[in-house]
């Protein structure tokens, strides 16, 4: 701790007296890039800030300072505290402080203790985990055997178990269930043919990820692809479910 220093005053200035920063993190909502933390970055350093891009809406920006230049590179909306400006009282400033400060320690609270779910697959090499938001859905999709036809598992992860919320398939023959499971039912879309509910649920699933020209297993948590095939080339796998807080 000794060697953390603490200066109050006005972030968009920077500080100056301690410059250059190998890194510098803004956490409140920037209008724009100041000059001050431009200039104050030093050769090959990065600046991360929430950058105000239309009214009301604000994206995570990391900045790299490469001989002079400055390479921009976009990541996800966010949404942060409106930045404090000179012209506010000490009280005011103070309690804003205040408020910035207990909003960190009820997150940092929330990422301790507060449970979420993961999704966990065990390999040859280990466990991966991967985080699930509540209600998210995880599709599993992969080439069918013998009628070399993707077919798309859709699951949600409930009570520390994984249930199947439908089965999509664009085949018409091999391995079909023949009638449909109550409660459930079976609908059919100019894509897909789906099989939905039936309320099976697993505390594991057990499968041989296939690879590249068989099986081609795809993992998709939100927009994100995960390729099992590259990961886990022919290798049996087991999925489960783990809550765990995110730290």
């Amino acid at each position: 701790m000794d060697k953390i220093k603490i200066n109050i005053g006005d972030g968009r200035l920077g500080w100056p007296e301690e410059a250059p920063f190998d890194c510098i993190i803004v956490t409140a909502a920037a209008p724009e890039i100041e000059k001050a933390w431009v200039d104050q970055l030093a050769e090959g350093g990065k600046l991360v800030l929430p950058l105000v891009v239309s009214f009301n809406v604000e994206q995570l920006v990391k900045i790299t300072k490469t001989k002079g230049k400055l390479e921009q590179k976009h990541y996800d909306y966010c949404s942060f505290v409106p930045p404090f400006t000179g012209s506010e009282d000490l009280v005011t400033k103070k309690l804003k402080f205040t408020l910035v400060g207990l909003v960190f320690l009820f997150a940092l609270a929330y990422l301790l203790f507060a449970p979420h779910y993961w999704l966990c697959i065990s390999h040859e090499g280990g466990t991966d985990m991967f985080l699930i938001p509540v209600g998210q859905k995880i599709f599993l999709s992969y080439i069918h055997s013998l009628e070399r036809t993707p077919v798309q598992d859709v699951f949600l992860l409930q009570g520390g178990q994984i249930w199947l919320y439908e089965e999509r398939v664009k085949s018409h023959n091999a391995g079909l269930p023949a009638f449909d499971q109550y409660p459930g039912s079976l609908v059919k879309t100019e894509d897909w043919l789906i099989f939905r509910g039936g309320r099976r649920h697993w505390m594991n699933i057990r499968c041989r990820v296939g690879n590249a020209a068989i099986g081609k297993n795809i993992l998709t948590i939100g927009k994100t692809n995960h390729e099992l095939y590259y990961r886990y080339p022919e290798q049996p796998v087991c999925l489960f479910v783990v809550l765990k807080s995110i730290l």
